[in-house]
């Protein structure tokens, strides 16, 4: 994100003067059968909220163009009608948007901790190597672009590469990507299908993820991901047959929407998205007296490092998240559900929609659902790279087609949401538990864990273990057992240095500290967050200043630019953090960091800015004698998993 140095931001002139720099490109128009599918996926929204379309539309763009020249925007603003600068004005904040010509294959791959630590930039520098070309930058053949990104959201699978915004290649190995490439150049798209390091995610089975039933909770029986590897598994005869599906909806089509608000109340369901808000809470502050629309948004973003649960969900149940939306629009009042998808996670697409699609033919979704009167449709939505979107309201500003930055609260989403109407923005997980607090009881599902924890959770593992995976358990269960019996304990001759719970934005505990259930309450307790239930271990090999540094790479990259805090905030502590691994800090310099951190932390209009601030700060409390080795000059000796300046430092 840049600005211009003498115009206002976000003006017409500032957009001109951007658009100036950039290819004009060919005469664009869309083909008819992209005009057509822009219409179809149009009426999703309101006549009047047709510019909830655009990162559609510049999508279809980017696929019949390769890239979203100034031509193109111009067209994408007739066919919607609005602005050519309200278009620019989301083009250019997007990162999965391309603003000039790339090479057949865009190779993408993830440098975010999880993949930093399994050696992603090893990755790329064989990648840089073999083609003879630096990251951002197109091979003269025109058929390869090398580009860095922030967490993929495969952090069990890492290290990560998705090529073209779609194909997904896991655990690669310097080494193993000179023969990818040859392959590519030989047999092209055929190398992406018949590759043995492509992930099949939906085919493969475990190679996903490998949730388990281990020796710390014998007696327990998974019910999200009981079938998550059963072929077929995902279909809706096999939800209905082996989950009860869609009876949770049908008991509820029996109740009133308050009283269904009521059970899911009495089940103690907090929100599994990261902040652990009562679900039943939040639907009942919907204002159900505005004449107005009103909505359910699910949060499927799911782009905190360290966080992969979500889209196993929706892989390999999605029917339980469709059920669950539509019990959810069925309490608050609404008629539709609108399915926010990470821009990065495409192949979850035609699974999702065919689960909608099948339960409209099956009378569980669409007109007069199983003949009570109720009316409720479910929409996908994708997004286009943006970590901010993951905040409920900056979310539904993309929603709306705009940037992905936050409101002012109040008014809060569940009075002023979607459209200016009431809302309640909900995580898949948390959807996905409704149907179980409808069939099984809110009694059942409050007594699985500690009190006001109650319920299955699905953890995320990644990092320095032997088995890293999503594992479900109540959360009764100890951060200890979820690292040690679940995931296999660390690495073979290595030791636990520090773990981070829930995501790369808590603090961090250290290994005497994780002997507790890993509930919303306990962990806050000890000093940290549960948040999104990503647990990151690292073992001794890991050097601390470089951790933090990897990760406010992330955050001053993912800086939505609307606060002063986090836009200058970020760059200040990256630029401190780097200049230390580089040899050339002061103590001085560590003050300072310490200082600028504090002057983000609870600065910011939303949660990012203490997210931000937070690696610098937990690992300056924990380990501060690593940051004065730096600074005299005696930094540790570079692990294996990484190279010493990171890939893209500027």
């Amino acid at each position: 994100m840049s600005f211009h140095p003498t115009m206002p931001y976000g003006t017409e002139q500032w957009h001109r003067s951007m658009r100036a720099t950039l290819p004009e490109g060919p005469e664009f128009a869309y083909t008819g059968t992209n005009r057509e599918n822009f219409e179809a996926f149009a009426s999703h929204y309101a006549p009047e909220n047709r510019v909830s379309a655009v990162l559609h539309a510049l999508y279809l763009v980017q696929e019949q163009q390769g890239y979203i020249s100034n031509n193109a925007v111009r067209h994408v603003a007739q066919v919607i009608g609005c602005t050519t600068a309200e278009v620019e004005d989301v083009v250019s904040y997007y990162v999965m948007f391309h603003r000039g010509p790339v090479g057949k294959y865009v190779l993408q791959v993830c440098t975010t901790l999880s993949c930093a630590l399994a050696g992603a930039e090893r990755v790329i520098e064989e990648l840089q190597s073999k083609l003879g070309i630096k990251v951002g930058e197109t091979d003269p053949a025109g058929l390869f672009t090398i580009q860095q990104m922030e967490c993929l959201g495969a952090c069990d699978r890492a290290p990560v590469m998705m090529v073209n915004n779609d194909s997904w290649h896991e655990h690669l190995k310097p080494g193993q990507v000179s023969g990818l490439v040859d392959r590519m150049k030989n047999d092209g798209i055929k190398a992406l299908n018949d590759c043995h390091l492509c992930e099949k995610r939906i085919t493969e089975g475990a190679k996903t993820t490998t949730p388990a039933k281990a020796k710390a909770l014998p007696d327990y029986e998974p019910v999200l991901t009981k079938y998550a590897f059963t072929p077929g598994g995902a279909e809706l005869d096999h939800y209905i047959k082996h989950q009860n599906g869609y009876e949770g909806l049908k008991k509820a089509l029996t109740m009133t929407p308050d009283a269904v608000i009521e059970d899911v109340k009495k089940s103690g369901l907090r929100g599994r998205g990261g902040a652990g808000f009562p679900t039943g809470l939040k639907w009942q502050f919907v204002d159900k007296k505005s004449p107005k629309p009103k909505y359910i948004v699910c949060n499927a973003d799911e782009s905190e490092p360290g966080t992969f649960k979500d889209h196993l969900l929706m892989e390999r149940n999605p029917h339980m998240l469709v059920e669950g939306c539509v019990i959810g629009c069925y309490a608050i009042g609404s008629k539709a559900a609108y399915i926010y998808i990470r821009g990065e996670f495409q192949h979850l697409f035609p699974t999702m929609q065919k689960a909608i699609d099948d339960a409209r033919q099956a009378g569980f979704v669409g007109k007069n659902i199983q003949g009570s009167g109720f009316d409720c449709e479910v929409y996908l939505h994708r997004g286009a790279g943006a970590y901010e979107a993951g905040e409920e309201t900056a979310l539904l500003e993309s929603l709306e087609g705009k940037r992905a930055q936050p409101r002012f609260k109040p008014p809060f989403p569940a009075v002023e949401g979607a459209w200016k109407c009431p809302t309640a923005v909900n995580n898949v997980e948390t959807l996905c538990n409704v149907p179980l607090v409808m069939t099984r009881g809110a009694e059942w599902f409050a007594s699985l864990g500690p009190e006001k924890n109650g319920g299955p959770k699905l953890f995320c593992v990644s990092g320095a273990v032997k088995r890293p995976g999503v594992f479900e358990a109540p959360m009764k269960v100890t951060l200890k057992e979820l690292i040690y019996d679940y995931a296999g304990g660390p690495l073979d001759g290595h030791h636990i240095k520090a773990v981070i719970p829930g995501g790369s934005s808590v603090p961090i505990l250290m290994p005497d500290q994780i002997d507790i259930p890993a509930s919303f309450d306990d962990v806050q307790k000890a000093g940290s967050l549960l948040g999104s239930a990503a647990i990151m271990v690292l073992d001794e090999t890991t050097d601390m200043v470089w951790l933090a540094e990897n990760l406010l790479h992330f955050y001053r990259h993912e800086s939505c630019g609307k606060c002063t805090p986090c836009r200058e905030g970020t760059d200040w502590l990256y630029r401190l953090l780097h200049r230390m691994t580089q040899g050339e800090a002061t103590e001085k310099d560590i003050t300072l960091l310490q200082s600028v951190a504090n002057q983000i932390n609870g600065k910011t209009l939303c949660a990012f800015g203490d997210a931000a601030a937070t690696p610098v700060l937990t690992t300056l409390k924990w380990f501060r004698p690593e940051f004065e080795a730096y600074v005299k000059g005696n930094p540790p000796a570079p692990a294996d998993y990484r190279a010493r300046k990171p890939v893209g430092a500027h």
